[in-house]
């Protein structure tokens, strides 16, 4: 029986601790009712039950750090000068987003395979791969792959530019992408990849001087499932602000992992003078549970 498979065993129990203890993120007030750790890059392997958890709702998340390092950092900001980025409503993006997409995403496919060299080009290494090797131990030694549809991998990652005072991004989960992409953009994604509940992922590469911070709310998909909602751009989410969160803002190269799919969230306005910029996207584990699959 496999790792997750025990888990689904598990799911009306009481919540499993991972393999080693692991440390809470602030006081129980500041953390609400969420399960939040800190753990270095370099000890990920100390918790290889701990992507499981997350996707089964028994954890609720995870920063760590030092994926990339400052300097890594630094230097893909500095070569981004000249990248063409695709705009969007929070800013701009460097890959497609696969929402943009219908039936037919051989554009999607092409345009990520120009994206996955241009990452390349400024980190000096490829992201996604840094990604796999820190972030494997969290799930069990199972491979990190982008799906492969008719021999077209998925776009694992993008970078995403968040400009200063233009609304951050408004509260949402991504169980809502599912439900409205089911039948188009994820077509092919809901028949290999468990994306129900799926995770959200980012790696800041240059965080902002004010705002910006990832809010995560104790407000679950269900609770509050969105079904009269304008889409993200437009919609009210006033009712959010008086929510307790736990607002996370890490440092560059620092990795945030959490139940993105299911817990709602929302990116804070930024009100200083310095861009967010990000590398991000989504993960689940395949559906015959062998590999982990991360998309964007």
């Amino acid at each position: 029986m496999s790792l997750l498979t025990r888990l689904r065993h598990k799911k009306d129990r009481a919540a499993q601790p991972a393999t080693a203890e692991v440390p809470p993120v602030g006081d129980s007030e500041d953390r609400l009712e969420l399960r939040w750790a800190v753990v270095d890059a370099a000890e990920t392997s100390r918790y290889p039950d701990l992507m499981a958890q997350i996707h089964e709702r028994q954890f609720d998340g995870i920063t760590v750090t030092g994926v990339f390092t400052p300097e890594e950092c630094a230097t893909a900001v500095g070569r981004m000068a000249d990248v063409e980025w695709m705009d969007h409503f929070f800013g701009g993006l460097v890959g497609p987003p696969l929402g943009m997409y219908d039936a037919d995403r051989s554009d999607y496919f092409a345009q990520s395979d120009a994206a996955r060299e241009v990452y390349r080009e400024l980190f000096g290494f490829d992201p996604h791969e840094r990604l796999a090797q820190v972030i494997a131990p969290l799930a069990g030694g199972r491979p990190l792959v982008p799906p492969v549809e008719d021999g077209n991998e998925y776009n694992p990652g993008q970078l995403r530019r968040w400009k200063v005072r233009h609304g951050g991004l408004k509260a949402h989960v991504g169980n809502e992408f599912r439900r409205d992409k089911f039948d188009t953009a994820m077509n092919y994604l809901v028949n290999t990849t468990d994306v129900a509940d799926h995770l959200s992922y980012f790696v800041v590469v240059q965080p902002p001087d004010e705002g910006g911070a990832l809010s995560v709310y104790d407000v679950l998909w269900e609770d509050d499932a969105g079904e009269a909602y304008e889409p993200v751009p437009l919609r009210d989410d006033s009712h959010f602000d008086d929510l307790p969160c736990l607002r996370l803002a890490p440092g560059p190269g620092d990795l945030i992992l959490f139940g993105g799919g299911w817990r709602w969230h929302r990116v804070d306005e930024l009100t200083g003078t310095v861009e967010r910029i990000t590398y991000g996207g989504f993960c689940a584990p395949a559906a015959d549970d062998s590999e982990i699959h991360f998309w964007a």
